[in-house]
This record gives structure tokens, C-alpha cells and sequence, in this order.
């Protein structure tokens, strides 16, 4: 003989309540059945896949990045900047204008009476305008052609007036303060002399 103490409200709230205690056990059971067990195979395959997408849209971003980066090929430092922020400059054309490290060079033109006493390696010194001293210096780099006339139309008289492109690296590091551009007096040995 059953004896009605409650009413049916209560009883199905309290049967509800034990439904949904159940379910939550028997979901904390199969978690941790989950972890005890570890991870499935297939969560790991998606793990790796979501991995190497990633990876690959950092990839991405990094050449999107290198291409927006403008580098110089060797270290200098910056003299001119010929556009302006907001300007286009036609393609092709220079946006920076670099000096570049290294050795301090002065490009001078070697008489052609001068030329067979001129060689890489020979010696020299380099004379500026304002500065008391002389810089040692060395022939890097001398043309085997000339400048100006195209040698083949000249006569012996007209030969005097060829010229050779030179380098005549300096030696001193005081070379490396001298502005770019400026006009030196180069000697090979103590009387023959080329002006830039």
C-alpha cells in the first residue's frame, strides 16, 4: 500500500533532479574514461592538421612580410632619399641612394701617355683640396678601354688625348670622413698625376 507524503509535483522535480545528477555522473564518467584512456587518434590527426595550417599561415605572413621589407644588399649608410612618403616612384627607378661600406675610393682618368707605367696595384697618392696630408693609396682597377674617342679613329697626334677609367683605393682610414663627390689630385709615383 503506497501512502501519498508528497505531492506529484515534488516527486517529479525530485525524479528530474535525479535524472540530470545522473546524466552529469555519467558524463563525468565517460571524461574521465577519456582521460584515464588519452586522447583519440583521431583529435590528435586534427590537432596536427589545425598545427601545419597554422604553421603555414605564419609562413605566409613572414613572405608577405619580406616583401614589404626594402634591404640593401650590403651595409651603407643612407645619402639620399629621392621620393617623399606618399610619392610613387616609377618602377624600376631608384628609392634609396646608399654609400656603401668598404674602402674609400677615388675614380680618376689615366692619361693615355700615362698608361703602361699605371697597373693594378701600383701605387699612389691621393691629394684633396683642404686637407694638409696626402692618403696612401693603390690602383684597385684600371680600364683596358678608353674613354671618349673610340680609339680606332684616332691618329698618333690624337692618342695623347685618350684617357683610362681608374679606382685608386685609399689606404688611410682617414679616407672614410671624405665626402662623396669631391674633386682629389691622384700621383703615381713622384711626377705623373690624374685629376678626377
Amino acid at each position: 500500500m503506497q501512502r501519498k507524503l508528497t505531492s506529484q509535483s515534488s516527486l517529479d522535480r525530485q525524479r528530474a533532479a535525479r535524472d540530470s545528477a545522473e546524466a552529469s555522473r555519467k558524463a563525468a564518467h565517460a571524461q574521465l574514461t577519456l582521460l584515464l584512456k588519452g586522447t583519440r587518434i583521431e583529435e590528435l590527426d586534427q590537432a596536427r592538421d589545425s598545427l601545419a595550417q597554422a604553421q603555414a599561415q605564419l609562413q605566409q605572413a613572414e613572405i608577405s612580410a619580406q616583401r614589404l621589407t626594402v634591404r640593401a644588399p650590403r651595409a651603407g649608410i643612407v645619402e639620399a632619399l629621392p621620393y617623399k612618403v606618399g610619392d610613387r616612384p616609377p618602377a624600376g627607378s631608384p628609392v634609396v641612394v646608399m654609400i656603401a661600406d668598404g674602402t674609400t675610393y677615388a675614380r680618376v682618368y689615366v692619361p693615355e701617355p700615362m698608361r703602361v707605367r699605371v697597373q693594378a696595384g701600383t701605387p699612389a697618392s691621393v691629394l684633396v683640396d683642404g686637407k694638409e696630408q696626402s692618403f696612401a693609396a693603390r690602383v684597385r682597377y684600371i680600364s683596358n678601354e678608353a674613354s671618349f674617342t673610340p680609339y680606332f679613329a684616332l691618329t698618333q697626334k690624337d692618342r695623347s688625348r685618350l684617357s683610362y677609367l681608374a679606382h685608386v683605393d685609399l689606404e688611410a682610414e682617414q679616407g672614410a670622413s671624405l665626402p662623396v663627390g669631391i674633386p682629389v689630385e691622384v700621383r703615381f709615383g713622384e711626377t705623373h698625376q690624374a685629376k678626377r
